[in-house]
């Protein structure tokens, strides 16, 4: 069964959130544009009989930034984060995106999951009972019941669809959902490498650039149902 093509799962823009831990998550204000730098080790060509041969080391840790699209230096989130620069003490950092909704059924539609197959079953009454009334949902996004994220892999482009999920441990039984392309959780420990610069423009905000240093390369992100307050 071929895939269903055409539909984008992601998107993007529309901000993150940002947060740093001190006693508590506290949300870091006025931050924008977040980045992640690609982890590339470097290579050493050796020459040799027969051409030449490479080895790739180890990657290097790469830095993380955002842009202060509002820069508040007097707020004490940023009072905070200048003393952990001066200090070079580490300090954890969580990055969200925001949850999009992509179907919203009728509540009496159903679906349940099978735990070998990870293939869904439709079922109940209205819109969302039937795989085809799902024609912008695609690979990447996920089914939402309740507190669990069950993530599409596949969709066939069959005129029945057939929906597969990433297999859960345990058969999930009929129950009502929406589809959504889950908040994304960026989640390091690192530190503050940059002092704040300012542009100040006649008619906008103070702004400004954060960088941090994470002290291990950062992993993949963590999907989640709700966003850290």
């Amino acid at each position: 069964m071929a895939d269903r093509q055409g539909v984008l799962a992601g998107k993007t823009g529309k901000g993150t959130r940002s947060w740093y831990f001190s006693s508590k998550w506290k949300e870091i204000p006025g931050l924008d544009n977040f980045s992640l730098g690609s982890n590339e080790p470097t290579a050493q060509t050796y020459p040799a009989f027969e051409g030449s041969f490479a080895e790739v080391g180890s990657p290097e840790v790469a830095d993380v930034s955002w842009d202060i699209v509002s820069f508040m230096p007097h707020h004490p989130a940023w009072k905070y984060l200048d003393e952990k620069r001066e200090s070079q003490d580490s300090v954890q950092f969580r990055v969200e995106t925001n949850e999009v909704a992509k179907f919203t059924p009728q509540s009496t539609a159903t679906v349940e999951i099978a735990k070998d197959t990870g293939v869904v079953t439709f079922g109940g009454t209205g819109l969302g009972s039937a795989a085809t009334d799902l024609g912008e949902v695609a690979r990447g996004m996920c089914f939402k019941l309740g507190s669990d994220l069950h993530t599409i892999e596949s969709v066939s482009d069959d005129d029945i669809p057939v929906f597969v999920c990433e297999p859960p441990a345990e058969d999930v039984s009929a129950a009502s959902y929406s589809v959504v392309f889950p908040i994304m959780r960026f989640a390091f420990t690192g530190i503050v490498k940059a002092s704040f610069g300012v542009d100040i423009s006649r008619e906008a905000p103070m702004s400004s650039r954060f960088i941090v240093t994470p002290t291990t390369i950062v992993k993949l992100p963590s999907i989640q149902t709700t966003l850290t307050e």
